[in-house]
């Protein structure tokens, strides 16, 4: 990520407390801060134990974490009638040292999920 797009980035949620949407390879690459407020858009798998987002449909629906990030939610706050792989938006914050379940997350997670829902696609 370049310095002023990193730069804004931080300047909104310091003042504002606004999330900011980061492209799924950017955050996988490892090119977000750790601790950075974030929102994603990627395929979401709610299963027990095998909570993440990923790129990829395919990803999701074979269970390959190499490219995907954990998603620390609750049982309790998944949202009804969750399917398995939808596209959907997650905010939370990013931490690129927590790997999840067993550690099966190379590339992070997104923890204090604050908000998870279904896009059409």
């Amino acid at each position: 990520m370049n310095k002023i797009a990193a730069t804004s980035a931080l300047l909104c949620l310091l003042f504002s407390g606004c999330t900011a949407l980061f492209p799924m390879t950017k955050v996988l690459n490892g090119d977000v801060p750790s601790g950075s407020i974030i929102v994603l858009r990627g395929y979401v798998s709610l299963e027990f134990e095998g909570q993440s987002i990923h790129e990829s449909q395919q990803d999701c629906e074979a269970g390959d974490t190499a490219r995907a990030l954990w998603v620390d939610i609750q049982r309790k706050n998944i949202p009804d009638g969750w399917q398995h792989c939808s596209f959907a938006e997650v905010s939370g914050v990013y931490r690129p040292d927590d790997t999840g379940h067993f550690g099966g997350w190379p590339s992070g997670a997104i923890v204090s999920v604050n908000s998870i829902r279904a896009l059409r696609r």
